[in-house]
């Protein structure tokens, strides 16, 4: 990042030290796998029922840990005042004249230009044999003099995406390649606004105050124990859920009126809570479980102002939080999750649930996230392996994924589903992997503003629906369908030049969406047949929104350099709002960061919120952000003013437009 950000005397720490940091400060049970993350050469890591999945990654030519800073190239000045001194030698600097007719194009560039970004197009000649490019393993490097070997890292100001490639040098931004864009816009950096919005810099403090900045409406923290989930969803009215789980004694409510919950020692309840439109707190329900396996993975509010939870547990769970008993069981001896779905009313009462009921002792089924459409229809996207019952009520739809080699029966395979549910829970259809369907290993899922159902993930193992080509380790898939189930298309972005992770996918206007995740490498983010190469993050996983046309054509892109995005939602304005983690060291406050996003990409502000990311979730004129800290206070408020989290604590924030 460029101008007025203070230098760091040292490379950014990877995100999974970090949370390693702040996980060890709360206790919370991810700590041991942020820690197993802790290799050399990075690692990708799932956490899912108290295991921790590691997918290494791999160390080519010994360079990673080489200490390359992934900062800007050039920084201007600020007076005392905060006000921006403006360098007219620099680009894109205030001078006095209108800027160029290009530095706000709304439309992407055409192929022809996003292909002359690449290194392969500098020169068309063919290469000789003593012209020939080095193929570096370690594709953070490259081999840019005359010298033998790579021996130069990228991600620098005179070598950004490939060698000969500037950094661009846009005030108060992170790092943005010349190649990416031609340098007309990029993400503001942390503590920073573009309230002008006719120039591509950031030229606000934040913490000084601006017109062009959400209202902050406050926070609530709740010292939950657990913080693995921190889900959220806003009503038609304007109310908001908060959902999660805890363990021990928690006091909900407020001071005046607390609400205190106690779990069973050593179990995990899910929980939900509401808040009326103003802030004021409704009502609490908890959803009394066995074990440490329980989660909420994502909430959808309902029209009828109710709301829809989908979670995982393994032991017990009772979904009816009232009087009434509503109890589950995953099968004896069985060592897997199942998944739940479960609606309450408006005033927390029970209104109906269910679980995708294991068949077999091998079998599991997993939630990643829920939608609800225009109609009342919900949609639920997972995962599943082994002998599994698609329908909530007394109706049975088993749907079985394995392979050969297992016994008699073969052996229990992960297998992708996107299940439509009625306003009632009365299963609508399944799409799943075993029955033919492209659907992607769920990471997130969204319905879009023509109605079309989208769902994020990686690519399948079991059946291939990428071309051979695309399909790789490195891949994000995504796909969409119709209301009726039918698939509408099928969609990947990434390469073997890179390492990538779904994180979410939120809807655009006119049917597009928005999809933000990590990276690392030089991923292609175009899901068609063109090519558009970016540097989203070496030796630091960094992040990307990728903007989407209701036909999966790439829009536009801007990464996020040494922060992953684990959230994205749409903004009223036809923007998007982005959630991550951006690369400080350990020991600093503000581990996470939101980020806005015009329609066109254009910078709008970011600043930083609380130590690790949990969701966002916007509707009409309000958004809410979500996340846990550390044994840490963390200031709340963006701008002037102050409000001060302090301890370990699940939080909720609350913005207006």
């Amino acid at each position: 990042m460029t101008n007025d950000v203070p230098p760091r005397a040292a490379p950014a720490t990877p995100r999974s030290v970090r949370e390693s940091a702040a996980l060890a400060r709360i206790g919370d049970p991810r700590y041991d796998c942020r820690m197993a993350a802790r290799v050399r050469c990075g690692a990708l890591f799932r956490v899912a029922l108290g295991g921790c999945f590691l997918a290494a990654l791999g160390c080519g030519g010994g360079q990673l840990g080489n200490g390359v800073t992934l900062g800007g190239a050039d920084s201007g000045a600020r007076d005392a005042s905060g006000a921006d001194v403006r360098d007219a030698s620099r680009p894109n600097a205030h001078d006095g004249s209108p800027p160029s007719s290009d530095a706000r194009d709304a439309s992407p560039p055409p192929p022809d230009a996003r292909d002359a970004s690449r290194p392969e197009a500098r020169d068309a000649s063919p290469p000789d044999a003593a012209t020939t490019p080095t193929i570096c393993p370690d594709v953070s490097y490259a081999d840019c003099t005359s010298a033998p070997g790579c021996e130069t890292p990228l991600g620098t100001a005179t070598d950004c995406a490939f060698c000969g490639d500037p950094a661009c040098t846009i005030a108060n931004t992170l790092l943005t390649c010349r190649s990416a864009n031609g340098c007309t816009s990029a993400a503001c950096a942390v503590g920073y606004a573009n309230c002008d919005h006719g120039w591509p810099d950031c030229e606000t403090v934040i913490a000084t105050g601006a017109s062009c900045l959400p209202m902050y409406l406050g926070s609530v923290g709740y010292v939950t124990i657990r913080y693995a989930s921190a889900a959220a969803a806003i009503g038609p009215d304007g109310s908001i859920f908060f959902g999660g789980i805890f363990q021990g004694t928690v006091s909900f409510g407020t001071p005046a009126a607390p609400d205190v919950r106690v779990t069973t020692p050593g179990d995990d309840y899910g929980f939900i809570t509401k808040f009326n439109a103003d802030g004021s707190y409704a009502w609490t329900q908890a959803f009394p479980a066995t074990g440490e396996s329980t989660l909420i993975t994502g909430l959808a509010a309902t029209a009828d102002g109710g709301v829809v939870a989908v979670g995982d547990y393994q032991g017990t769970i009772d979904l009816d939080p009232g009087a009434g008993v509503q109890s589950h069981q995953t099968m004896a001896l069985a060592q897997f999750s199942e998944a739940f779905v479960v609606k309450l009313a408006g005033d927390g009462s029970f209104v109906w649930g269910g679980t995708l009921a294991q068949q077999s002792f091998d079998s599991a089924s997993n939630t990643a996230g829920v939608a609800i459409d225009g109609t009342g229809a919900i949609y639920v996207a997972g995962w599943y392996s082994g002998d599994v019952d698609f329908d909530l009520g007394p109706g049975t739809r088993v749907h079985t994924s394995r392979v050969t080699g297992g016994g008699d029966t073969g052996e229990a395979a992960d297998a992708a589903a996107l299940v439509k549910l009625t306003p009632d829970g009365e299963l609508g259809w399944v799409q799943t992997n075993d029955g033919g369907a492209c659907v992607p290993m769920p990471g997130a899922i969204a319905v879009a503003t023509d109605g079309e159902i989208w769902v994020l993930g990686g690519q399948t193992d079991y059946g291939v629906c990428l071309p051979p080509a695309e399909g790789n380790s490195g891949v994000v898939a995504f796909a969409a369908y119709g209301p009726d189930g039918t698939p509408r298309g099928y969609w990947g972005i990434g390469g073997v030049n890179s390492l990538m992770w779904p994180r979410s996918i939120a809807a655009g206007p006119n049917g597009s969406v928005y999809i933000g995740g990590g990276a690392w490498g030089f991923p292609d983010l175009d899901p068609g047949s063109g090519m558009v190469t970016r540097l989203a993050g070496t030796p630091i996983a960094g992040g990307f929104i990728l903007a989407v046309a209701f036909d999966g054509s790439y829009l536009w892109d801007r990464t996020i350099a040494d922060g992953e995005v684990d959230a994205v939602a749409g903004a009223p304005d036809g923007g998007v709002i982005g959630l991550g983690q951006y690369g400080a060291p350990v020991g600093t406050q503000a581990d996470v960061y939101v980020t806005k996003l015009d329609a066109d990409g254009t910078a709008a502000w970011t600043f930083s919120s609380g130590e690790i990311a949990g969701t966002v979730v916007s509707s009409g004129n309000v958004f809410v952000v979500t996340g846990s800290n550390g044994n840490s206070m963390s200031d709340m408020e963006p701008g002037p003013g102050v409000d001060v989290i302090d301890g370990a604590t699940l939080y909720l924030s609350r913005f207006q437009f």
